[in-house]
């Protein structure tokens, strides 16, 4: 008759005290035994591949390790170190920490200081194609981590690797109407808006996913140039990130990191990637009636929560500890080399909002799913469940402030747009995903007198008064 995992726990609680790299392999055991089932954990020198893992469940286990192991790596773990023994090895020796954060962290960290601190990567990069959008059941695509220690619920997306957090549903505060020196007409009035829950992504989407997303669709010319094509004699060709080899292999550019955040993607190049990643026809990028682009409301909810604050932090001043921005625009040097972009990792712990999500401010601006219209708060549609302005022409909201502004324009509440087809040296983008079916639910609706704030709203608001 076969031990179970659990009867042999027993076991070993009874026999003499374990050698030091026991605790590590247990924990990598136990990862594997989600993956294969308790009673087919692969032996210790068994290797994962031949034991019949599949590349649905590399992701997975991966994404298990990451958080079991309380280590850094990247997409290439399982390949590197495929069995029990070899994975603790490496954890024991420093080699998945060391190898996976890579040049670009340690030309990040000589440049900002020894201050930059980085989660774990898990943006699924190189040139293998699968699991592709598409190729996995819509159900699938969004896995929970059964191993997760954040407050807030946390899963990891199949097709990418990417981590997301499961944002409660609420009746938020959208706007600034709190009288602040630096608030703008098109940030008012402040109105309420019922959301429902729903996945954000935990980091904006990097420069080494994008080309894997390009590698995995082979997009037809016409769909490059709407995506990230400049025109010839464009001199912006000097800040593209990517390129592509006379096979049509996309990959990055000679001083470009894979954890940078995508820059110089147009509007429809982030709608593109977030149907592809949520499994969804990636062909309909043009319009915005299906999209995983987060919403101007959402966006904002997921940046500074309930409290209606200035940064996802609060209240508090930024500095370069906070965000990354350009202190002073005239500094910026206008022939400055794409590989001397001072851009952060897009797993840096900065910009970090109360939901955990990363990048919420600063080092690259964001497109979200909006038509982008300085009155839109103004319209009673503004207050309906799920707001968005679904507008079919104008330019398309984006938010956040990035490296080369100010700290101001990365105000949680600032708002502008920019024409679908723009792409810009500082502009990136995430997705969001619809929350799992048991836990949909729509915020009670408001009172209609509550959503006519505007400049009434005082510094007064309290949390009570917006939960």
């Amino acid at each position: 008759m076969s031990v179970t995992y659990l009867e042999r726990e027993v076991l070993r609680l009874n026999e003499a005290p374990e050698d030091p790299v026991e605790p590590i392999r247990r924990r990598i055991r136990r990862v594997l035994g989600t993956v294969f089932g308790d009673d087919d954990i692969p032996g210790d020198d068994e290797d994962w591949m031949e034991a019949g893992l599949d590349s649905l469940s590399t992701v997975s286990l991966a994404c298990g390790m990451v958080q079991a192991l309380k280590i850094d790596l990247g997409g290439a773990l399982i390949f590197d170190f495929p069995t029990t023994n070899k994975l603790t090895k490496a954890v024991l020796n420093g080699e998945v920490q060391r190898g996976s954060l890579g040049v670009e962290l340690e030309r990040a960290r000589a440049a900002r200081g020894p201050h930059l601190t980085c989660a774990s990567f898990t943006q699924l990069v190189g040139e293998d194609s699968p699991p592709q959008g598409g190729a996995v059941a819509k159900e699938d695509i969004y896995q929970k981590l059964r191993y997760s220690h954040f407050k807030y619920a946390r899963y990891h997306r199949v097709t990418d690797g990417m981590h997301c957090v499961l944002i409660p549903a609420e009746t938020v505060w959208v706007g600034d109407g709190l009288g602040r020196r630096a608030a703008l007409a098109n940030e008012q009035p402040c109105h309420r808006v019922p959301l429902r829950s729903f996945l954000m992504d935990v980091e904006p989407v990097s420069t080494g996913a994008y080309a894997r997303f390009l590698n995995c669709v082979w997009p037809a010319d016409e769909q490059v140039a709407d995506w990230v094509g400049l025109r010839l004699g464009d001199p912006r060709k000097a800040y593209m990130p990517l390129q592509r080899t006379a096979e049509g292999v996309w990959q990055l550019q000679d001083g470009v990191s894979e954890r940078w955040p995508m820059i110089m993607v147009s509007w429809y190049g982030a709608n593109a990637y977030s149907l592809w990643a949520n499994g969804c026809n990636w062909m309909d990028y043009r319009e915005a009636a299906q999209s995983f682009l987060p919403t101007e409301a959402q966006w904002e909810y997921a940046a500074r929560g309930l409290e209606p604050a200035n940064f996802p932090w609060g209240d508090t001043p930024p500095d370069e500890d906070l965000l990354v921005f350009c202190p002073d625009d005239r500094k910026l040097d206008p022939d400055m080399h794409l590989r001397d972009f001072p851009l952060a990792p897009v797993n840096a712990e900065l910009g970090k909002s109360p939901f955990g999500l990363r990048g919420m401010a600063g080092n690259v601006w964001q497109w979200c799913r909006d038509t982008y219209d300085p009155k839109f708060y103004d319209a009673p549609e503004a207050s309906w469940p799920d707001a968005w302005n679904d507008a079919a022409k104008g330019p398309k909201s984006e938010r956040g402030g990035s490296w080369v502004g100010p700290p101001s324009v990365a105000r949680s509440s600032y708002r502008r747009g920019r024409a679908a087809m723009a792409k810009g040296r500082c502009l990136g983008f995430r997705c969001v995903g619809g929350a799992p079916a048991e836990l949909q639910k729509t915020a009670p609706p408001e009172d209609p007198a509550s959503t006519e704030a505007g400049s009434e709203h005082s510094d007064a608001t309290s949390a009570s008064s917006v939960q």
